[in-house]
């Protein structure tokens, strides 16, 4: 893959995180539920509280799900999300294995 490719990829998933804020267990409260409004990456519905912690995000879980997903060629399309990933890395990989 040539640089500019992978930088294109690279920058294109990194500036879908955001370090923002979220509803966490929707509803809020304004729209009549108990949810509160959290801070963190709406993105992978993940909660944190301070920038480091976004950095370090971006460095544990995004960064190697994209690394991931430019090395395979073949490979189904991209996770929406870190919750998308586990779920198909766990679930899915069991039930190929022959598990309930």
């Amino acid at each position: 893959m040539q640089k500019s490719a992978l930088l294109a990829a690279l920058r294109s998933e990194l500036h879908r995180h955001d370090f923002s804020t979220f509803v966490d267990e929707p509803p809020s409260i304004a729209q009549g539920g108990n949810g509160v409004v959290v801070t963190g990456c709406p993105t992978c519905i993940k909660k944190f509280g301070t920038m480091p912690h976004f950095l370090d995000h971006l460095t544990d879980d995004v960064l190697p799900l994209l690394l991931d997903r430019l090395s395979a060629p073949g490979l189904p399309p991209a996770p929406r999300s870190l919750r998308e990933y586990l779920y198909r890395k766990i679930v899915v990989s069991t039930r190929t294995l022959g598990r309930p």
